[in-house]
């Protein structure tokens, strides 16, 4: 086998498999993308909040800083965050806070609020964590710290830039009292969206281009190997008259022979581990049919405009199922040895030619 064509295919292989998840990927953030672009916000589902504090707060929220951002890149730079609540009391006045963590603990220092340490959509659920606390806080209004606030009855919005630190939203009633319940929506705006979009599209194409040539000259140097062409056919019996086939291609019978043969006697306990022996050779297949479908694809296109199927790319294709069927067999406890890691294009027999003796004739002398 040749070990250059080997090399060949594995890296033809591997550049489409990162190209194709590159190319997946690209296809997924784009749908993000336009949805962005329609609404402005990347929004989940509504929920309703409850809880008999003074205030429901967020977990940490996290932001990388500007020292570990890329060259560059700032932190503004990343989007935006949108966070919209509308109290269960239409008459109530709702409050929407974003404001750095320290900030939102002194001010709720000793004050009986809920942290939402869990959320989830689908279905929505929530998971709270009381703490307790006997003091009335102030009217959050009147604080200063705040980054970004709404307040009012109806739906309250808010939106903000994105900044490194840590922060944390709070929802309160605008007059501080106990009792909370909301309908909450968080969404988000990532400015990134477009040019990850685009890097990934280029990436792909960039490796598709590469490897699917690779692969497919892998996948040809490997199929020139495949079974030899028919052999010469057996010579007549003496005395015979070959018989030759028609001209008319319809009068050919087909040339194919199918044959099984069942490996007597098996082994009552090898049927154990064949699984588990089997696990290598379903590793290597899965890489082998990325191989398979590039190469029936690039086979279909030649068909459509030459009407012939490369003689090579049909050799390993069917290499591919002939490793593919041994494994299986294999498995299915249908023989007991172990299959070899290889393109099998398996070999032809020479094909007989049929002699036919004519009846005697009325003379004796053999002819009619």
């Amino acid at each position: 086998m040749n070990v250059g064509k080997v090399v060949m295919l594995v890296v033809g292989i591997l550049l489409v498999l990162l190209g194709g998840a590159a190319a997946v990927g690209a296809l997924i953030l784009g749908w993000f993308f336009v949805v962005q672009r329609a609404d402005g916000f990347i929004t989940g589902p509504e929920g309703t909040l409850r809880t008999q504090t003074h205030a429901l707060v967020s977990e940490r929220l996290d932001l990388v800083t500007d020292d570990q951002s890329p060259t560059g890149l700032r932190s503004e730079d990343i989007g935006r965050l949108l966070v919209q609540a509308t109290a269960l009391d239409p008459a109530s006045a709702v409050f929407v806070g974003i404001a750095p963590v320290g900030e939102v603990e002194a001010y709720l220092s000793g004050v009986a609020h809920t942290v939402v340490t869990d959320l989830r959509f689908e279905p929505f659920e929530v998971t709270y964590r009381d703490v307790p606390g006997g003091d009335t806080p102030a009217a959050p209004y009147a604080q200063q710290f705040w980054v970004a606030s709404a307040e009012g009855t109806g739906t309250q919005q808010v939106e903000w830039d994105l900044r490194d630190g840590t922060w944390t939203v709070v929802v309160m009633n605008a007059d501080a009292s106990a009792g909370i319940g909301v309908d909450v929506r968080a969404g988000i705006h990532i400015d990134l969206l477009g040019p990850a979009v685009l890097a990934l599209l280029i990436l792909g194409l960039v490796l598709l281009a590469v490897g699917v040539p690779l692969l497919l000259v892998g996948a040809v140097g490997l199929g020139r190997h495949g079974p030899p062409p028919p052999g010469p056919v057996s010579a007549p019996a003496t005395g015979a008259t070959p018989v030759t086939a028609p001209s008319h291609p319809a009068a050919v019978p087909y040339p194919v022979h199918l044959r099984g043969d069942l490996d007597e006697p098996l082994s009552r306990w090898l049927w154990l581990v064949k699984w588990l022996l089997a696990i290598p050779h379903f590793l290597v297949l899965f890489f082998l049919h990325i191989a398979f479908v590039v190469a029936t694809f690039a086979a279909g296109i030649v068909i459509l405009f030459t009407g012939r199927y490369p003689r090579a790319l049909f050799d390993f294709v069917m290499g591919i199922n002939r490793w593919l069927y041994r494994v299986w067999a294999y498995a299915a406890l249908m023989r007991d040895e172990y299959p070899p890691f290889r393109l099998d294009q398996g070999a032809r027999e020479p094909i007989e030619q049929v002699s036919v003796t004519p009846p005697a004739g009325p003379t004796g002398t053999g002819q009619p």
